[in-house]
């Protein structure tokens, strides 16, 4: 056990707990950590609990809390207790609990969790691993209990994180009757960091059966589809063996031909998968081959006499003994989609796992990471794709229109550039560059992806022929104005104002003359003339934006007398009435005017 409570850590590296190999227990809460980098706790594989509460945690890898690296491919954890309360995180990646099978228990309470679609995979998760997220109890409570609570959208403050219903995105629509455009127009479908994961590897397939049926298949092999058992006994304290079972989904592309074949051969195997043992090697250069036969005992009841001349890469792919199935509702005469599933066993060395350097990449995203911009027609923008990782990463853009833009990039004339360190420019933006845009970055075999949504608005006026229903107002110079704009959506949209001025303010961006609240509401507390013109509210989130434009006129007030000037001329004697001083006679006013 180590107890480091209670002291002022900020950072946690790859070789602060380095040799710890017994370390069971660690405490590391109530301290001010940042980051914890993702090699921490690799080769710690007796480690079982993790108190990380009272901290300054905004942000996790997803393989932040893995012990050892299973095939340079699996990432699993050997905790079963972790304490993850009363931090900053408003979300987690589903990877990060997938590494820890044997978790027992998961504390989560007083954090500000963002109850949308980026953890929509919570739910599933609850309901195959029941009873893992823990309340802690505290008698103080009127329940007696202290739960996970969402924090935002607003619509889903205060609610329990397990009760939390639906986890969904959605774009910003703005409480009002008189609106300049329509979000259900500007709303997009944003893609998650699974849509950009590419194929593990490549797969060529040979396959027969005794029928005569003959059939050549050259296939990609997709990401990992489940991890149905995993499992691993601990030799001594530097050696354990680990067990995995799991499947690959592979997608094969095929012609009019070959699909006719193809049922032939695999189509009895729909219903239930083909059992295959691997036999001869056919070649070992450059990459081994080899048949694998059909079981003849397991499949006995459909035996074909199926035969696989099979090349994989990876090479762990082609184990002893692996399965062979048609997913006949995924598949289509163009594309085919078998699934592959097998079993894995290795002997890992704990030493050599802490010394092994993993790669890996994040991209900032906390509180102060700018994900939505509001730009004015041929005004410069700047969009910062902030990177922590272990080497330099390859960095890569792609745009709205779904090309992409590897750093450092420049275009004609300089309008658009990427720098190395993930930083887009633009020289004056256009319409066309309205979008969601997305910061993608690579270390070796790990990938982060961020997206960022920006909006051009041409000015505050309203588009021609939509001013009619404006909501207008009208008020004295010197007094005080405040705009009302709320607006729901999921996740929170945030709210900034384009001024007569054209300048853009927001939350972040205010000063003494004009101020943005929380609730959206802009105030500017002493007007002038020149104050007057059309105010547009602009409520952005990632995943689309609405607008709404206000009418402001400041008028002087009538018969304002204007400060006279301090002259150095004996004093007048005071005016017997207004009207005596408004007939500009040479006496002083003896009224104050407001």
């Amino acid at each position: 056990m180590l107890k480091i409570s209670y002291n002022k850590l900020k950072e946690i590296n790859r070789h602060t707990l380095q040799g710890l190999w017994s370390l069971a227990r660690l405490h590391l809460d109530h301290n001010q950590l940042e980051l914890i980098h993702p090699d921490a706790f690799q080769g710690l594989t007796s480690l079982r609990f993790l108190q990380l509460e009272g901290n300054q945690l905004q942000q996790l890898h997803p393989a932040t809390f893995s012990t050892f690296t299973f095939m340079g491919q699996f990432y699993i954890s050997t905790l079963r207790h972790l304490y993850l309360s009363d931090n900053v995180l408003t979300s987690l990646p589903s990877q990060l609990v997938e590494t820890m099978p044997q978790l027992e228990n998961l504390y989560l309470h007083e954090n500000p969790w963002t109850c949308d679609c980026s953890i929509s995979w919570f739910h599933d998760w609850e309901q195959t691993s029941p009873g893992v997220l823990k309340c802690k109890k505290d008698r103080a409570l009127a329940g007696g209990r202290l739960c996970p609570m969402c924090s935002s959208p607003r619509h889903m403050n205060t609610i329990k994180l397990h009760a939390a219903q639906p986890l969904v995105c959605s774009s910003p629509v703005i409480n009002s009757l008189h609106r300049t455009t329509s979000s259900e127009d500007s709303e997009s479908e944003t893609l998650t960091s699974e849509d950009f994961r590419g194929p593990i590897g490549n797969i060529s397939l040979g396959l027969s059966d005794e029928h005569g049926n003959e059939l050549d298949l050259q296939c990609s092999v997709d990401k990992l589809k489940e991890l149905t058992k995993i499992s691993w006994e601990q030799v001594n304290k530097l050696q354990l063996v680990a067990n995995i079972t799991f499947s690959v989904d592979i997608w094969c592309s095929v012609d009019r031909g070959k699909h006719e074949q193809l049922w032939k051969v695999i189509a009895y195997y729909s219903n239930v998968p083909a059992h295959l043992e691997r036999g001869v090697i056919l070649s070992k250069d450059p990459y081994p081959a080899y048949v694998y036969k059909q079981d003849s005992v397991q499949d006995a009841q459909y035996y074909t006499g199926l035969k696989v001349k099979m090349l994989a890469q990876p090479a762990w792919l082609m184990q002893t003994s692996v399965e062979l199935q048609l997913n006949r509702p995924q598949s289509s005469t163009r594309m085919v989609n078998l699934i592959l599933r097998t079993n894995l066993s290795e002997t890992v060395d704990t030493e050599l796992q802490q010394r092994l350097r993993r790669s890996w990449v994040m991209i900032e995203s906390a509180n102060r990471t700018r994900k939505v911009i509001v730009v004015v027609l041929g005004s410069p923008n700047e969009m910062l794709c902030n990177l922590h990782s272990s080497d330099q990463p390859v960095v890569q853009w792609m745009l709205p229109d779904g090309s992409k833009l590897n750093s450092p990039y420049s275009s004609p004339e300089n309008r658009v550039s990427v720098s190395r360190d993930g930083r887009l420019k633009m020289k004056a933006v256009t319409h066309t560059d309205t979008g969601i845009y997305y910061c993608i970055a690579n270390v070796h075999e790990d990938f982060a992806v961020l997206s960022f949504y920006l909006t051009i608005q041409e000015s505050s006026r309203p588009p021609p022929r939509e001013d009619i229903s404006i909501t207008s107002m009208e008020e004295f110079a010197g007094n005080p104005i405040s705009l009302d704009c709320s607006a729901s959506g999921s996740p929170d949209a945030e709210i900034h104002w384009i001024l007569p001025s054209s300048r853009i303010v927001n939350l972040q961006a205010t000063s003494s003359k004009t101020l943005v609240y929380f609730n959206g509401t802009l105030h500017i507390p002493q007007t002038q003339v020149s104050d007057s013109g059309y105010y547009k509210c602009v409520a952005i989130n990632q995943h689309g934006v609405d607008t709404l434009v206000k009418k402001v006129s400041i008028v002087r007030p009538n018969g304002l007398i204007r400060p006279f000037r301090k002259e150095s001329s004996p004093r007048k004697k005071r005016c017997s009435s207004i009207q005596e001083h408004l007939a500009k006679t040479t006496c002083a006013p003896e009224t104050k005017w407001v």
